[in-house]
């Protein structure tokens, strides 16, 4: 996650306007919604970025008040940082087409792999197939606030398998608050049990 991290900070410091200081919760936020899991996680590394660009003059930090949130902002080198960054951009610009499932990818010396998989339509099927099925069970159901909330996630998890190119990470999230919701709900046993299956030949296991 250490490239994560540090593509997130550059990304939120380069955007920021000379007089804004980018607090810690901006950049959890962002490491959440790029990653799909809570950088607290993965606080060491975070800690050993932060040294890292620190020493390196790409960024500065410092709190607000003796124990108040981490602040940062842009370090004296930042401009060598930015250079850095668009040289490593330009170098992994290339394109590969692959049409199987492809675990990861190296390119050269000292390359770094990244792997990223999507969903193929026979999954995605799966999943809006059993979404509908746990929508139609709430349907049933009495019209508590609790049922009622949790159609409206339904609704949305299907609208985001329906995009053109579903967010694996948003749709794993949505998926597994579904999951979450549902359980308490003594009528959707079946239907969970669907969403359960479908969800796991899609990769997204949950309880």
């Amino acid at each position: 996650m250490r490239s994560a991290i540090v593509k997130i900070l550059f990304k939120k410091l380069n955007s920021l306007p000379e007089e804004r200081l980018l607090p810690i919760h901006e950049v959890q936020g962002a490491f959440e919604n790029a990653t799909g899991e809570s950088l607290k996680s993965y606080w060491n590394e975070f800690s050993d970025v932060i040294s890292e660009l620190s020493d390196k003059l790409y960024i500065q930090h410092k709190q607000r008040g003796p124990s108040g949130m981490p602040l940062f902002f842009k370090g004296l080198q930042f401009d060598a940082w930015m250079d850095e960054m668009m040289t490593k951009k330009e170098s992994m610009s290339n394109t590969f087409n692959f049409h199987a499932a492809v675990g990861a990818v190296q390119t050269g010396e000292n390359s770094v792999a990244h792997v990223q998989q999507s969903f193929d339509q026979s999954q995605l099927a799966g999943l809006k197939a059993a979404l509908e099925a746990v929508h139609v069970e709430l349907t049933k159901a009495n019209l508590s606030d609790d049922v009622r909330e949790a159609k409206e996630l339904v609704q949305i998890t299907i609208a985001e398998v329906d995009k053109d190119e579903p967010n694996k990470f948003s749709l794993k999230s949505l998926i597994i608050g579904v999951a979450t919701t549902i359980q308490t709900l003594g009528s959707t046993g079946e239907a969970y049990n669907l969403l359960k299956l479908a969800a796991s030949a899609a990769g997204i296991l949950i309880p």
